[in-house]
């Protein structure tokens, strides 16, 4: 299981270089609202530690009048004049509706021949952030999207039997069919005595199950919601376990320079 403190994440902190645009993942749900209120408060906690977030949204799909990814892409930005700009304030966050972007991604990346390369045209777009925090469902992240990256994707779960068996069958479709290991977010109700032990041992199932059956040591841990605590500890977790986004070859994807100077004021929305 992952640390109940968490002093390496903070040690990661302020250890690691801070010119690498860092890469999250989320998994999405059939219901985005079951992961949507996690990934704010996480995205929060890592702008108020000093990193400018920008999230592609991949629940949600660009159109004329929500542009989003696909344009910046397509060199095709709006017209909305100023300069880009990373948004460090802990009441915004900068979501970019990504659908048809980053399959346009994928599969530019096939056929070219490159799965390894699929994330590098973000670099340009997004490098005055420091973390892209990707939120896909699961179809989207065992395509070619994540091939090479150490990036855990993140699965957020809460009680009952149904979402127990639904957390595995994730984990083991990330494993057979993109060789990913995931990392359990499991989000506890109450601090009612029953339900923590009862938190526990499904969480132990959970990791007995991806020994035995994936071969994986899973990485889980017991969170509550309304706990800053918990939730800065799964921002830092989330950062430990992060992959990287890596700049391009000059010639492999030409981008307009206006696509990387194109102003992200129209995704900034308040959480």
């Amino acid at each position: 299981m992952l640390e109940n403190s968490f002093h390496q994440g903070t040690g990661l902190h302020c250890n690691r270089p801070q010119d690498e645009l860092r890469l999250l993942v989320v998994a999405s749900r059939e219901d985005a609202r079951q992961t949507q209120e996690t990934l704010w408060q996480v995205c929060a906690h890592l702008q108020r530690l000093g990193y400018p977030v920008v999230v592609l949204d991949a629940t949600a799909v660009e159109t004329d009048r929500t542009p989003g990814l696909l344009q910046l892409l397509t060199h095709s930005p709006w017209d909305n004049g100023g300069q880009p700009h990373a948004n460090a304030n802990t009441s915004t966050l900068t979501v970019v509706p990504a659908a048809l972007g980053l399959l346009t991604l994928v599969n530019t990346a096939q056929r070219k021949g490159l799965p390894l390369q699929t994330l590098e045209p973000l670099e340009p777009i997004f490098r005055r952030y420091a973390v892209v925090v990707l939120h896909a469902p699961l179809e989207l992240l065992t395509s070619p999207l994540l091939a090479g990256s150490p990036a855990m994707p993140l699965l957020i779960t809460h009680p009952g039997k149904t979402e127990l068996v639904e957390c595995y069958r994730q984990l083991k479709h990330l494993a057979i069919h993109a060789g990913l290991t995931g990392m359990v977010a499991y989000m506890a109700p109450s601090d009612d005595a029953a339900a923590q032990d009862q938190a526990r041992e499904n969480i132990q199932a959970l990791e007995r199950c991806a020994a035995h059956h994936l071969g994986q040591r899973l990485r889980a841990t017991l969170l509550h919601e309304d706990r800053a605590q918990d939730m800065q500890r799964l921002a830092l977790l989330l950062l430990e376990n992060a992959g990287t986004i890596t700049a391009p070859a000059p010639v492999s994807w030409p981008l307009n320079p206006l696509a990387s100077s194109a102003i992200y004021a129209p995704f900034v929305q308040s959480h």
